[in-house]
């Protein structure tokens, strides 16, 4: 069976998790690794800028000299680093969610097995909680420390409106594989199909396996 054919037979709670869960691993991976967390754009000579612009790992200017970027892991300011901590553990979580999302649609011993879905749902829970703990803790300090000391030169970037929007994806990714996974046992298809494979096997092995005890029944 192929991929596409697998992932239409499961259910529309599978669907729309996997899509929702796909959408804010790739926003995850553009805030993870972009430098457009906060900074700030000027133009102080015609069709010259003199910007800066910052991720969680480097800081760069956006001069029309192509310059080298700054490495900020490392950094001593603090609150910085808390977020950088939060962040890791949301990024690290979401990748994991995702990986057992594939084995709870795409790999037989895993398929549909509730074990496998709830933690997924739980991981998206505790990890989203994480990211957004770290998301928090930025908006709050580069609001006070950038953007009212500095008379609204600085602006929050794109990156850390992506982490917003992937926080909402992966917390309604969770959702829907808990009610999933309540509505799966642990049993897998797998199983089920060794089972009907193994009964199937005994009645050809033995044409009147049963027969006996319907002759019983009758007398």
């Amino acid at each position: 069976m192929s991929i596409i054919e697998t992932f239409k037979e499961t259910g529309i709670f599978v669907k729309i998790s996997s899509s929702s869960l796909l959408v804010s691993l790739l926003f995850v991976w553009i805030a993870f690794t972009c430098t457009g967390w906060g900074g700030y754009d000027r133009k102080e000579v015609p069709s010259v800028k003199n910007g800066m612009h910052f991720g969680l790992w480097r800081i760069c200017d956006d001069s029309i000299i192509v310059t080298p970027c700054k490495p900020l892991d490392g950094v001593t300011n603090e609150w910085f680093g808390t977020v950088q901590a939060f962040v890791i553990f949301g990024f690290l979580g979401i990748n994991v969610a995702f990986f057992l999302l594939i084995l709870y649609v795409f790999v037989p011993s895993c398929q549909r097995n509730g074990e496998v879905g709830k933690a997924a749902s739980i991981i998206c829970f505790v990890t989203a909680g994480f990211y957004f703990i770290g998301v928090i803790i930025f908006g709050v300090r580069y609001k006070r420390d950038y953007i009212e000391q500095y008379e609204q030169n600085f602006k929050f970037g794109y990156c850390y409106f992506l982490s917003i929007a992937a926080i909402l994806f992966e917390g309604g990714a969770g959702v829907l594989l808990f009610l999933e996974a309540r509505m799966n046992g642990t049993q897998t298809p797998t199983e089920r199909q060794n089972l009907t494979v193994s009964t199937a096997s005994s009645y050809q092995g033995n044409p009147t396996y049963g027969a006996s005890t319907n002759r019983d029944t009758v007398e």
